[in-house]
C-alpha cells in the first residue's frame, strides 16, 4: 500500500510539474482566438505584431477597437491564456483548433535584436539582466558571450532558444518561416478561412537586418551562435555556416 501511495505521488508530481511547464510556455506570448479557431505562439523578432493584429482583427474586430496597441498586459490578458483559461486548455488538445508559430534565421533573428536593443538607445534592463554595461557601446561578441552564460530558462524570450519558445510538447499544425512570411501567413489565413486582403501593414520594432545573414559577422559570433542555437539549427532546418 505505501509503495502504490508513493507511486502515485510521484506520477502526480510529474503530471503537475508538465501542466506548469505547458502553462508557463504558453503564457510567454501568444494568442487564443476562438472564432477562427486559431492559437498562435509568438516568437519575438519574427513579425509577431504583424501576425497579432491581422489574426486579432479578423477574430473580434471589437478587441481591435478597444485596444489600440495590442502589445500592452492589458490587451495581452484579452487576447491570450487570461482570456478563458478553461477554454484554452479545451482548445489545446482539439484536434479542430489550428496551432501555430512563425521562427527565423537565429543569426538574423539575435543580430536583429541586438541592433533594436542593446546597441541602440533602449531601455537599459535587458543590459542589465545580462550584466552588461548600462552606458557605452556593447559589442555584438560581448552580447553573445553573456548570452552564452546563461542557461535557456533563464534567458529573456527575446532571445532565447526559439526551439525553447516553440515548445515540441506543444503539438503545432504549421511552422511558418520568417524567410517566407507573406507566402506562410496567405497560407495559414487560407487555413483558417482569412480573406488575404485581412493582412495588416504594421510597424513594430525593427532593426533593419531583414533576412540576410550579415557579411559583417565574424569567426567568433558565428560560433557563438552556432553553440547557443543549435538545436534552433538542427530543428527548424536552418544551415550553419
Amino acid at each position: 500500500m505505501m509503495v502504490k501511495m508513493l507511486s502515485n505521488s510521484y506520477y502526480r508530481a510529474r503530471i503537475a510539474r508538465k501542466l506548469n511547464s505547458r502553462r508557463g510556455e504558453l503564457r510567454l506570448r501568444y494568442v487564443f482566438a476562438p472564432n477562427l479557431k486559431a492559437i498562435y505562439l509568438c516568437n519575438p523578432k519574427v513579425a509577431g505584431q504583424t501576425i497579432i493584429h491581422s489574426l486579432v482583427s479578423a477574430d473580434n474586430p471589437t478587441i481591435m477597437d478597444q485596444y489600440n496597441n495590442l502589445n500592452t498586459k492589458e490587451a495581452r490578458a484579452a487576447t491570450s491564456f487570461e482570456r478563458n483559461p478553461s477554454a484554452v486548455w479545451a482548445a489545446i488538445n482539439d484536434p479542430s483548433f489550428f496551432k501555430f508559430a512563425f521562427v527565423r534565421n537565429p543569426y538574423t533573428r539575435c543580430l536583429s535584436f541586438y541592433k533594436e536593443r542593446i546597441f541602440a538607445d533602449a531601455p537599459l534592463g535587458y543590459r542589465v539582466s545580462l550584466g552588461l554595461p548600462k552606458q557605452g557601446e556593447v559589442s555584438f561578441s560581448d552580447f553573445l558571450v553573456a548570452v552564452s552564460q546563461q542557461k535557456p530558462n533563464d534567458m529573456n524570450r527575446h532571445w532565447r532558444p526559439q526551439s525553447e519558445l516553440v515548445s515540441s510538447s506543444l503539438k503545432l499544425d504549421f511552422i511558418g518561416k520568417f524567410e517566407n512570411l507573406v507566402e506562410d501567413i496567405c497560407s495559414v489565413f487560407e487555413k483558417l478561412g482569412i480573406e488575404e486582403g485581412k493582412l495588416l501593414s504594421h510597424k513594430g520594432h525593427t532593426s533593419g537586418v531583414g533576412t540576410k545573414i550579415s557579411n559583417d559577422l565574424t569567426e567568433r559570433e558565428i560560433s557563438l551562435i552556432n553553440d547557443i542555437y543549435a538545436k534552433d539549427f538542427t530543428r527548424f532546418d536552418y544551415e550553419m555556416l
